[in-house]
Parts: C-alpha cells; structure tokens; sequence
C-alpha cells in the first residue's frame, strides 16, 4: 500500500512537470530578436505607430511572437517572421492586408462595418468586423458566420 501511494505521488509530480512543460513560455523580448520580416512588415503597414511590447512565446517546438504597438493593435507573428493574426481593436485592419475577395464581401453585406481583427491559416481567414460580427472565409470564398 505504502508503495502504491508513493507510485501515485510520483505519478501526479511527473505530470505536473509534464503539463508545465508544455504550457510554453512567454519572454519579453526586444525589437533587435523580432524576425526581419515582421520588422519589414511592421514599417510597412504600420509604420506610424510605436512597438510598446514584444512577447516571444514557445510551445513545444512553436515559436510566435506578440508584438503590441502605442495604439493598441497588436500582431501575432510566426517565428519565420509572417503574420498570424492582427488585432487592431476598434480601429480598421490597413485595408492593403484584408484580401481584395473579403473585402468587396464585407463591403456588399456589412456596409459601414470595417475589419477590425484578421486572421489567417493554411485553411483560409478569419475576421471580425466592426459590429462584432465573426466571418470564416477559404482561401477562395465566405465559408460562414459564428
């Protein structure tokens, strides 16, 4: 029985560990470690606005980093430097990063509204406009409302 009990005390510490291992890591991390990509990318289609905070974090073997600007958009990046996701809060994603299909979309069904979140994966994007309304869309067409 003693044995059985020490078996499961070491058995719960083992997994503890385990799950803290895989809960990653998140860093601050200065402009200087950014990929140069996601520098370019920034100056690009931000270019007036200040990097507050970068936030590196790892999973395993995933790296992304989070970078937050003055005015409260903030960027997720892959660690190869590509955007993931851009959240720009209540103001409108810089039209030239909302594909052309998603924005004549949004134009025709939700006039007034702009894209104010855009995400994006190998399926295709995702994006919240606005009014708070969530549209899924592939790589070719609107896919849904959630």
């Amino acid at each position: 029985m003693k044995k059985m009990k020490l078996f499961m005390v070491a058995l719960v510490c083992l997994t503890m560990q385990s799950v803290t291992c895989l809960a990653g890591d998140d860093v601050l991390v200065s402009v200087d470690q950014l990929p140069t990509p996601a520098l370019q990318f920034i100056a690009e289609n931000f270019g007036n606005h200040d990097i507050t905070m970068i936030e590196m974090e790892k999973k395993g073997l995933k790296t992304t980093y989070e970078v937050s600007l003055n005015d409260g958009t903030s960027i997720e990046f892959t660690k190869s430097g590509k955007w993931k996701k851009i959240d720009c809060v209540t103001n409108a994603v810089p039209s030239q990063l909302v594909p052309a299909s998603i924005a004549q979309y949004v134009n025709r069904n939700f006039p007034g509204q702009k894209v104010v979140e855009l995400s994006q994966d190998m399926m295709g994007y995702e994006v919240e406009l606005s009014n708070d309304v969530d549209l899924t869309f592939s790589q070719q067409q609107f896919l849904g409302m959630y």
